[in-house]
């Protein structure tokens, strides 16, 4: 009835062709209609993958390397040099039956997601993440709990003859776009897919090294150190639209300063001496920030941005102890601004890898420490961790 009884194609065309004719760009809409009146509930320049050329998938990667194939529903890209997994586990997931136990599964989710090196690990799990009514299809979690994975996985098990449908990444999609985060379905059941669930579940589990107070998710939610399990190695996705093939599998790790996904390359000594120049830089940055003016009190810089696991695509983590005012806070965030243009720039110069927020920073107050909230939580469970201006 919508389409042959009412205006709605009519409205729909008029509304696409002026969008079309003023903005000049793709773009994302959202609308609602009641027959009658065509409703715009959001209009955004449509986001668009980075590097999401399929690429090259080899045939000799050998199998006990490989930590899953996938072949449907797969866009183009590579996902390189991640160093961890966070496996939620499908059939315990099932098991539980408590809705608040249900949810706690997507608070600590949460949790990793602001612990675990940014962009240099993979969130396995369940169904469809980011299920809202209905829990038990997939974990409940807010993009801000994932915002900083590399690639997104939705696993479908099969239970009997019946393969639970995924979302696709729906409820996150713009998000994850802009983001330059992957997406994967995964169904482990068919279409000869490999699936190295032995790997997954006999690794060890250090997710109560990382949260000390998640011991009862422990047959959950599985988080693997890839580099410790494989004596330094690393794990990397490769992704091809064209055949719908993707690959995880275990991998050295990019000795050459290649940018994969550009196939930019250089051997400048000053590039392969990365991590050294971020710390001068942010030193540097630090020294220069009058803390009085801005009102400032302590900086925390996560070494991991840093050091020697900083890759060209890894931002710098920041938290800064604020004391001031909002013109004070407005004029900080404009001074790191500043920084953050010129610190993407040098890195873009040094690799050919474009990070448009080179800068994370985040703001914590007397508050914070006063109420034991969850950063500052965080950072007591990482005080080796940080360095502290």
């Amino acid at each position: 009835n919508l389409i042959t009884n009412t205006n709605y194609i009519k409205q729909i065309h008029l509304i696409l062709r002026d969008l079309q004719f003023t903005l000049k760009i793709p773009i994302d809409l959202e609308f609602a209609s009641d027959g009658e009146d065509l409703y715009i509930l959001q209009c955004r320049p449509q986001s668009y993958l980075e590097g999401s050329i399929s690429t090259s998938i080899p045939q000799n990667i050998p199998e006990e390397n490989i930590i899953f194939t996938a072949n449907k529903f797969i866009s183009g890209g590579t996902v390189p040099d991640c160093t961890h997994i966070v496996y939620i586990e499908p059939n315990e997931y099932l098991k539980i039956e408590e809705y608040a136990k249900l949810k706690e599964v997507g608070r600590l989710v949460g949790k990793l997601n602001q612990i675990l090196p940014s962009k240099r690990f993979i969130l396995m799990g369940p169904g469809r993440w980011g299920s809202r009514d209905d829990v038990r299809l997939g974990v409940n979690v807010a993009y801000s709990d994932i915002n900083n994975t590399s690639t997104l996985i939705e696993i479908a098990r099969k239970r009997g003859n019946y393969i639970p449908d995924l979302s696709f990444g729906t409820h996150f999609f713009q998000d994850l776009v802009e983001s330059q985060i992957r997406y994967i379905p995964l169904y482990p059941d068919e279409n000869n897919n490999m699936f190295n669930e032995e790997f997954l579940l006999n690794s060890t589990n250090i997710l109560t090294d990382l949260l000390t107070d998640a011991h009862d998710f422990s047959n959950i939610i599985r988080v693997i150190d890839i580099t410790k399990e494989t004596n330094g190695k690393i794990a990397k996705i490769l992704m091809n639209s064209d055949e719908e093939k993707a690959i995880a599998f275990i991998s050295e790790q990019t000795n050459s300063p290649i940018d994969i996904e550009r196939g930019f390359k250089t051997d400048n000594i000053l590039f392969n001496d990365l991590p050294n120049w971020r710390r001068n830089l942010v030193e540097e940055m630090v020294k220069n920030l009058d803390r009085q003016k801005f009102g400032v009190k302590k900086i925390y810089v996560l070494t991991s941005s840093i050091s020697a696991t900083a890759r060209h695509y890894s931002d710098i983590d920041i938290v800064i102890n604020f004391d001031g005012t909002p013109i004070q806070k407005e004029s900080l965030q404009l001074w790191f601004s500043a920084w953050n243009s010129c610190l993407s720039e040098i890195n873009f110069l040094r690799s050919g890898h474009k990070i448009n927020n080179f800068l994370d920073i985040k703001f914590i107050t007397d508050f914070d420490y006063e109420h034991n909230t969850t950063i500052i939580r965080q950072l007591n469970s990482l005080k080796e961790s940080y360095i502290l201006y």
